[in-house]
């Protein structure tokens, strides 16, 4: 770890500074988003007359940035140089994210920071399951026992999971909760206890909570966060208020004409305050949620009371076994995405599942291999594979859902 990144990571500490401070700050920080907005082609039309504040700006809409990600990007920028994020939110569409060095370092390092913040050791081994987890390399700082992950791919045994976690004694686990969830119903056969588990990716209900809690007899902590921006808040050890860094983000909640809420629930549409190669200014992400109290906790950090709209239902095979449905995704998946614009996988009966494919104009070419890699994720069971093309995907209240079961799952 190196000078810049302790930097950054000491960033978090803001959260106990006055609530002007942390204001002053984001100001800062939004002076420069807006010069690099008047850069790019998408944005520059805005600075033809003077620019106040946030509220001069529409709302940026999700389908803007996918169609047309380099309008964003700062003039005279050479994106060989840049690193690139694919994001895998839930549109079922991939999307390029551009941004330099130093922008995913504060990214990395705030998530870092914020794990600290909720008892976690630069010296712990933490296991984390995500979705592209065997892509994933070793930290440079890992090789001297620093901050050290074991990445396992949502498709991993679960029990193999277990016999890597005992032989490695990891510390915490990190991921996605319905996942977490499943490794924690396992675990209880012969617990292993750790310092904690931090979730993310998808809504952490009380169930989850409690079972994962009970089973590794240890506390439970909520990420919020997402592919373009990265980290947006996490839960206090305290009272377990999701508070919002400041430092990185402003987030407003809007109604249906694009005004900020004070009260009540609205959209969650996100300014960026440090990616100044790709600003991303006023962008709705398809989010729901609300604002919440003053924390009792002590930190000037805004709360969100609730989030809605993130739940990736379980999906309950006809054994009655359960899966969490990042097993059955196909990005990154060998050839199976090649000629999908867009995709969505319909769970009509624990045994049928509907696959909508929108087609790029290439054609889709791989029905049989994408039809194999669902069954094989299902753990081989008898479901049958229905695969539809269409001109258009489904949408869930604000928000176009990858995966949707419509079997009633009891815990």
């Amino acid at each position: 770890m190196n000078l810049k990144e302790l930097r950054t990571i000491l960033e978090i500490k803001r959260q106990w500074r006055d609530t002007n401070l942390l204001k002053k700050v984001q100001e800062e920080q939004l002076e420069k988003m807006f010069q690099a907005a008047s850069e790019t082609e998408y944005y520059k039309h805005l600075f033809e007359s003077p620019v106040d504040s946030l509220s001069d700006f529409p709302i940026t809409e999700k389908n803007k940035v996918r169609d047309n990600p380099d309008s964003f990007i700062r003039n005279g920028i050479n994106k060989q140089d840049l690193k690139v994020l694919r994001t895998s939110g839930s549109s079922g569409k991939p999307m390029k994210i551009y941004s330099d060095m130093e922008s995913s370092l504060f990214r990395k390092c705030l998530d870092d920071a914020s794990a600290l913040e909720k008892g976690r050791s630069p010296l712990d081994v933490i296991a984390r399951i995500e979705a592209r987890g065997y892509y994933q390399k070793p930290r440079f700082d890992s090789k001297f026992g620093l901050f050290r992950n074991i990445f396992f791919h949502v498709n991993e045994d679960i029990g193999n999971i277990l016999s890597i976690m005992r032989k490695k004694k990891v510390d915490g686990l990190g991921g996605y909760p319905s996942m977490i969830y499943l490794i924690a119903k396992a675990n209880m056969e012969n617990p292993i206890k750790l310092k904690s588990a931090i979730c993310g990716a998808e809504m952490l209900t009380k169930d989850y909570r409690k079972t994962i809690e009970e089973s590794f007899s240890c506390p439970v902590f909520n990420m919020y966060g997402c592919w373009e921006f990265g980290p947006l808040g996490w839960e206090c050890p305290e009272e377990h208020s999701l508070h919002i860094n400041t430092n990185s983000v402003i987030l407003e909640i809007v109604d249906s004409k694009g005004n900020a809420k004070n009260s009540g629930l609205g959209e969650v549409v996100l300014t960026s305050l440090r990616n100044t190669t790709m600003p991303l200014i006023r962008y709705k992400i398809g989010d729901l949620a609300s604002w919440g109290k003053e924390c009792s906790c002590g930190r000037s950090l805004p709360v969100l009371k609730s989030i809605e709209g993130r739940c990736d239902d379980m999906i309950t095979l006809p054994s009655g076994r359960k899966i969490t449905p990042m097993k059955i995704l196909v990005e990154y998946r060998g050839d199976i995405y090649k000629g999908i614009s867009e995709y969505q996988i319909i769970q009509e009966r624990p045994d049928l599942f509907v696959v909508k494919v929108i087609p790029t104009k290439d054609g889709f070419k791989h029905e049989k291999e994408m039809i194999d890699r669902i069954k094989e994720a299902c753990l081989n069971e008898n479901v049958t594979i229905e695969i539809e093309i269409v001109d258009k995907i489904q949408k869930i209240g604000t928000k176009q859902r990858r995966v949707i079961s419509k079997v009633k799952i009891k815990n």
